[in-house]
């Protein structure tokens, strides 16, 4: 199961990691220009989907299509 990852970094901005990769994908300034980014990496490579590590190290699962949303 391939599992992209969205994670700040440091200095402030956020980066798509692969779980099989040593470096990041992409960086980006926002969490949001990273989400969009990691859901198209998401659909060209065909990963199963993207968790969103937050900065107090929380973890949240994005939708892999900008317009799905979990039923309540």
């Amino acid at each position: 199961m391939t599992m992209l990852h969205v994670m700040p970094d440091s200095r402030g901005a956020w980066s798509v990691v692969d779980d099989d990769a040593s470096t990041a994908l992409s960086h980006h300034p926002t969490a949001t220009h990273a989400e969009a980014a990691a859901r198209q990496i998401a659909v060209s490579r065909g990963a199963d989907g993207i968790l969103v590590h937050d900065r107090y190290h929380r973890l949240r699962r994005a939708p892999l299509s900008h317009g799905s949303r979990r039923p309540a």
